[in-house]
């Protein structure tokens, strides 16, 4: 597993998506790789915006269909070793 390293205590019965552009907000990274759980329009821009390569699988529900690097997306994997 890996080392905690920061925490965002969040209100009650909220998303952690809400939490993610807080917890996220000074910390350099090149690539966002998360689950489908997180797949919002809104945190692939921030995190876009900021130069990142975002890699988060589509919501089965998603109207408009968004490309993500399945390969990539196995490497989330590595940091839970």
């Amino acid at each position: 597993m890996g080392n905690l390293v920061k925490f965002v205590l969040l209100p009650d019965q909220r998303h952690d998506l809400i939490g993610a552009p807080l917890l996220l907000a000074d910390v350099e990274f090149e690539a966002l790789i998360v689950d489908k759980a997180c797949d919002s329009n809104e945190l692939r821009a921030q995190f876009q915006a900021r130069g990142a390569t975002v890699v988060i699988p589509p919501k089965s529900n998603r109207v408009e269909v968004i490309e993500y690097d399945s390969e990539m997306y196995e490497w989330r994997r590595l940091a839970l070793a």
